[in-house]
């Protein structure tokens, strides 16, 4: 529980009859340095840092310049959050010379919630400071890291020219990736060296499950090394991924420029495609699932045919929507193609950061209606509900009154409890 002591200077009020309040006091967490402030959580796997607003987002972006980093910390979406800003990389990456090597080994929960209009734009960055790996996460590296239940909604991704992994959802990940989607484009016609190139994931040595893309992916025409491992849906996936029940609509533009194209994937090391569907016809002049490797369990399908749920045969799938399984299938819905089911709109009360306990001194004529209190309940746009009641600590500890609210966490934010 946190106190708010808020003390008003006695001259000050004599004077001009105003209250004086300090900032809420620093986050408590068990991940990081305590230096970032989130909208509620303490980082951790059951108490996870909590995201609710673009500032989130971009506070957790530049989270890798603090010691302890915030990249291995464990974070929950709480809203759909539509992006306003441009962003130079992705949540973990590095950059030429690995001069910054920096992935992230946490774990992100979209908890079912969109995020719209991510735009990466590399190239607007200084040759030596661009991002090798572009995506919303850039660049993942533990096998406990995890992204899911994510909904990636309009992403737009533009290589500098040293990008070497690009996708929309993660550049590269040895992790697990799950019930996700992304919908967008990316261009990589600027790219010198691009090795690995997906519509969903860039390159994965993890596991991809129930995951779904569609939109427009661009290989570059002039390049320094023949861009290799270019996928409509993974670029490459190596020894130890393991990818099922995943689907890709993607069109590539350019791709007889790649080493090894794809219509799933550039490059299959693993062999292990479970049931995954991708669409034929995208992209012109290429007709093979896989660029090299193992094409077994990956297969091309028509619109028409993804359209079908009898199509999906093993798939957790029903018609429309439905709280018993993973997929669903609707004619009004994604175009009548499979779109993920939602989760649970009620979110688990254990991960809401605790009860606050705020306190000040009355103003000057023994009241308790504050001036512009609603900037002090944690970005929520709550005002009211004080009431006086006595306390120890005002007047040297000798007590006196004070005026007191607890703010509560529920489902999407802070509120004044009963």
């Amino acid at each position: 529980m946190r106190v708010i002591r808020i003390l008003v200077a006695t001259a000050l009020a004599a004077a001009v009859g105003t209250i004086v309040l300090s900032a809420p006091p620093a986050q408590a967490v068990a991940c990081g340095d305590g230096s970032l402030a989130f909208s509620g959580g303490e980082g951790t796997t059951t108490s996870p840092f909590l995201i609710s607003t673009e500032a989130d987002l971009v506070a957790l972006r530049g989270g890798y310049t603090t010691t302890p980093s915030y990249y291995s910390c464990a974070y929950r979406q709480v809203n759909d959050i539509n992006l306003a800003s441009s962003w130079p990389h992705g949540i973990g990456f590095s950059t030429p010379g690995s001069a910054l090597y920096k992935p992230f080994e946490g774990v992100y929960d979209g908890n079912g919630y969109a995020l719209a209009n991510l735009t990466i734009n590399a190239s607007a960055v200084s040759t030596s400071s661009q991002a090798r790996e572009l995506g919303f996460i850039g660049l993942s590296t533990s096998g406990s890291a995890a992204i899911r239940n994510l909904d990636l909604v309009n992403a737009t991704i533009t290589c500098g020219s040293q990008a070497q992994f690009a996708a929309m959802l993660v550049g590269q990940v040895y992790g697990a990736v799950e019930r996700s989607s992304a919908t967008g484009t990316i261009n990589c016609a600027a790219a010198g060296d691009l090795a690995r190139m997906g519509g969903l994931i860039g390159f994965t040595d993890g596991a991809v499950s129930n995951s779904w893309v569609s939109g427009t992916i661009t290989v570059p025409t002039t390049y320094t090394f023949s861009p290799n491992s270019i996928g409509g849906v993974i670029g490459r996936s190596d020894a130890h991924a393991s990818i099922q029940y995943v689907l890709g609509r993607v069109s590539i533009v350019n791709a007889a420029q790649a080493v090894w194209p794809g219509i799933v994937t550039g490059y299959n090391n693993s062999g292990a495609f479970l049931i995954v569907f991708a669409q034929s016809g995208l992209t012109a002049g290429l007709s093979s699932q896989v660029g090299a490797g193992s094409s077994s369990g990956a297969a091309l399908k028509s619109a028409s045919e993804l359209q079908d749920i009898t199509t999906y045969t093993g798939w957790s799938i029903s018609a429309g929507r439905s709280t018993s399984t993973i997929w669903g299938i609707d004619p009004a819905i994604n175009g009548g193609f499979p779109f993920l089911q939602e989760l649970p709109v009620d979110h688990d009360p254990s991960q809401a950061p605790p009860p606050i306990l705020q306190q000040l001194l009355p103003s000057v004529d023994g009241g308790c209606v504050i001036p512009g209190d609603g900037a002090f309940a944690y970005g929520a746009a709550v005002s009211g509900g004080w009431t006086l009641s006595w306390a120890q600590w005002p007047h040297g500890g000798t007590g006196g009154p004070v005026c007191t609210r607890t703010l509560v966490y529920v489902s999407r934010g802070w509120s004044v409890a009963d």
